[in-house]
């Protein structure tokens, strides 16, 4: 079940305000329309510990100004007491950013100005509405197409939305070569799999090292591309160790010797628990050989991580510390999605990634019966 981490996510509201007087080196200004019911703005900052921390009054006729003092380049949103009502922003010192939009409607299509990096993420929002609009169509189409039981309409719809798919991923490729060095590219690359694209991951942190070391987002984007690179194929598989159901803890090391499949899952993830019988097939068929599975679930409720094992008819090693997507091994392995696996050699290199089904079955084969 594929999670993707946005950066652009990030969110609470613990809110503090001051005046429009406060001395800063970042002015924001603009007018939102149609917002009545609002009598303020306000200016979230995205980070570790996100929080709103400026606000501003809005004259009668829509227009608001603040000043804020900013020390770093980064993400931020404009808007309201509520979710998924807000512009996006990029902040750097001295900047002066304008912002005008219509309330309710400002994600992606408030027009922002005042710098490149700010101007170059509503670029970027822009070519992602564009899909989500035309996405959003299509699945309507889908499910319409369901419930009336045409399979031909269904199928065509489907094949628009992943050629769709493919097409936004390809803006987004194209986005970022052609705004080398943007700090909006760190939310361009959000949007494409680091598997398949891992060499632009890689360029995306090199251009921005500079000028976002040390701010948290850029910081945090750095490190899941270091685990990915120390989790590559080649790679001597990182060390595990977590406590199975009955409290003990055990170390992937423990199984060095044999092929291990490291398969990260939960009892939630629907297309885990639906491969979870071809992985019981496989390993009944060469546990004898030399194969073993270190199973590490992102549960949070010790319960359902029980009883998905049980009904899964689960028999290798199963760890976790019940922490969810915060999970200590998820992020060693630098997971954002499940199902992910990761087979290893019996010197402990990983020598495959994220194979399921027939490309797990047929691994295996080669390995065990060539």
């Amino acid at each position: 079940m594929i999670r993707t981490l946005s950066l652009l996510t990030l969110i609470t509201f613990a809110l503090f305000s001051c005046s429009p007087e406060e001395k800063g080196n970042v002015s924001i200004e603009g007018k939102i329309d149609n917002a009545p019911n609002q009598t303020q703005i306000y200016l979230f900052h995205v980070s570790q510990s996100t929080q709103a921390v400026d606000t501003a009054d809005f004259n009668e006729d829509g227009t608001f100004k603040m000043i804020y003092d900013v020390d770093k380049p980064g993400y931020y949103r404009l808007g309201f007491n509520k979710a998924n009502n807000y512009a996006s922003l990029i902040l750097q010192p001295n900047d002066k950013i304008t912002v005008n939009g219509t309330s309710g409607n400002l994600e992606g299509y408030a027009q922002v100005k005042g710098s490149k990096d700010a101007e170059d993420l509503q670029e970027m929002l822009q070519l992602q509405m564009s899909y989500y609009t035309k996405a959003d169509s299509l699945k309507r189409a889908m499910q319409y197409a369901q419930q009336n039981k045409d399979p031909n309409s269904y199928r065509e719809a489907l094949g628009v939305l992943q050629n769709s798919r493919s097409q936004m991923m390809e803006s987004m490729k194209t986005f970022i070569k052609n705004h080398k060095g943007s700090i909006a590219n760190l939310a361009a690359i959000e949007q494409l799999r680091p598997n398949q694209n891992f060499e632009l991951y890689k360029q995306v942190r090199d251009d921005l090292s500079e000028k976002m070391e040390g701010v948290y987002i850029y910081d945090r984007f750095a490190q899941r591309v270091e685990g990915i690179e120390k989790t590559s194929v080649g790679s001597k598989a990182p060390e595990l160790a977590f406590p199975n159901p009955e409290g003990e803890t055990v170390k992937l090391s423990s199984l060095r010797g044999e092929y291990v499949l490291i398969d990260f899952w939960a009892s939630w993830c629907k297309p885990c628990r639906a491969e979870n019988p071809n992985v019981v097939r496989m390993y009944n068929k060469y546990k004898d050989k030399g194969f073993e599975i270190y199973g590490v679930s992102l549960d949070k409720k010790r319960n359902a991580w029980l009883q998905a094992i049980q009904q899964d008819n689960i028999e290798w090693v199963q760890v976790s510390d019940l922490k969810g997507w915060q999970s200590e091994a998820a992020g060693i392995y630098s997971v954002s999605s499940i199902p992910a696996t990761f087979l290893l050699n019996p010197e402990g290199e990983i020598i495959a990634k994220n194979l399921r089904g027939r490309e797990l079955e047929n691994k295996l084969q080669e390995i065990f019966e060539s």
